[in-house]
Order: C-alpha cells, then sequence, then structure tokens
C-alpha cells in the first residue's frame, strides 16, 4: 500500500484497536490518504506503524485503554503533541472476555426491532422466527419489523404501492414537515430488489 490520494492531508486522525484486524486496516487507510494516524492500542502495534511508515507514511503509536479516562486523555495529548490537531477519531477499540450465548428467557424483551432479517429466510422458516419473537417478548412489548421488497402478488403489490407513493410521504411530511425524505424514502424503497 502506497499513500494514493492526499485527501486527508495535513490531518491527524486516531484510530483506536490499531494493532491488527480493522482497526490496523482502518489506520493504513487514513495513512494512505495521507493523515498522520495516531496509532491507538493497548497492545504493542508494531506491525502497524512499520506498514505506515514503509508506505512513506506518518504516525504516532500511544499505548491506550479506552476503558479507561486517565488514558484516553493521554492519548489525546499525546496526539496534540505529535502534531497540534486532532481531525478525527475512528474508535474501534473493543475488548472481550468470553461472551457466552444463552436463548432468552420468555417474555424478556420489551421491545424487538428487525431490519431486514426476515427476508433472508424461507417463508417456513419466518413461522418459526416469529414464535421465537412471541415467546421472547414481554407482555404489552411490540416487535417491529422493517422490510423493504416489494410484494411478488400483483393486487398487494399495487395497493402497497399506493400505499407507498401517496400515504407515506403525506404521513411523514404532516409529523416532520418534510415531505422530501419521504418520497426518496418511497423512491429507495421502490428500488430494493423484489422477494424472491
Amino acid at each position: 500500500m502506497t499513500i494514493n490520494s492526499p485527501l486527508l492531508d495535513q490531518q491527524t486522525i486516531i484510530v483506536t484497536g490499531a494493532a491488527t484486524g480493522i482497526g490496523q486496516a482502518f489506520a493504513l487507510g487514513a495513512a494512505s490518504r495521507g493523515a498522520h494516524v495516531v496509532v491507538a492500542d493497548m497492545n504493542p502495534a508494531d506491525e502497524t506503524v512499520q506498514a505506515i511508515e514503509n508506505m512513506g507514511g506518518r504516525c504516532t503509536y500511544v499505548k491506550v485503554d479506552v476503558s479507561i479516562d486517565e488514558s484516553t486523555q493521554a492519548m489525546a495529548k499525546a496526539a496534540l503533541d505529535a502534531t497540534g490537531r486532532i481531525d478525527g477519531l475512528i474508535n474501534n477499540a473493543a475488548y472481550f472476555r468470553e461472551v457466552k450465548l444463552t436463548p432468552f428467557e420468555d417474555q424478556s424483551v420489551d421491545e424487538i426491532l428487525s431490519v431486514h432479517v426476515v427476508e433472508h429466510f424461507w417463508r417456513w422458516e419466518v413461522v418459526d422466527i416469529l414464535k421465537e419473537w412471541v415467546r421472547v417478548l414481554k407482555p404489552g412489548g411490540r416487535y417491529v419489523i422493517l422490510e423493504f421488497s416489494r410484494p411478488p402478488f400483483g393486487p398487494w403489490r399495487g395497493i402497497y404501492h399506493a400505499y407507498l407513493g401517496a400515504a407515506i410521504p403525506v404521513i411523514g411530511g404532516v409529523l416532520t414537515h418534510d415531505r422530501d425524505s419521504f418520497r426518496y424514502l418511497n423512491d429507495s424503497i421502490r428500488r430494493f430488489p423484489t422477494q424472491p
């Protein structure tokens, strides 16, 4: 990788969790666009620093534990000491202990928001998914399902498009005084692929 764009030239970007993985990719990407990268991690980040220097980039390594306020303050100070400015922060740091996934208890959830989930399952699987959501939902709880594909059945499709094209912009416009945003929503939903 080499510096291929001056887009971030003269800018200082802090990247936490920059020693490996996604954080390292963010750091290298920012450096390749000319940024001075503050490579911040609780672990040594020699590989990231070396890669940035090899491409001709500029960086400063700072040991940081983002769970400790004093440590993050010291990180900010190190960035300011190195370049006199902070223009951006990519907060990628994460610290995981052993994570054990267990089923939710019955009636333990207030609300479920499903965005583009149902459309990825076969129709016969959706029934099981909905039953599971009902099982974990508290009495009086609610679930919201956002799916933006078009109904394949002709008569439903006509009703759907009438609602989408006429009702949603009017209702959204009344509630938010921004009818144009709901026209945009309508257009983007219409461009969404049809259901299988």
